[in-house]
């Protein structure tokens, strides 16, 4: 999950905060998220998911 995530992020020339502030959450909730030491709820997951415009299965595979 870590590395989608953040090559997602990054290839948006986004912040940690900036994607936080988009998707409803605080900079550090996100960051827990990205880094794999939180799940998202359901509805967190797919915020993400409509704000990448991604599929949520690619982004949340825990194979990364």
């Amino acid at each position: 999950m870590r590395k989608k995530l953040i090559d997602l992020r990054e290839k948006m020339n986004l912040g940690q905060k900036d994607v936080a502030s988009k998707i409803g959450i605080s900079r550090p909730a996100y960051s827990m998220i990205e880094s794999g030491k939180r799940n998202p709820s359901f509805i967190t997951s797919r915020k993400i998911k409509e704000f990448f415009k991604t599929n949520e299965d690619s982004i949340f595979d825990n194979s990364c």
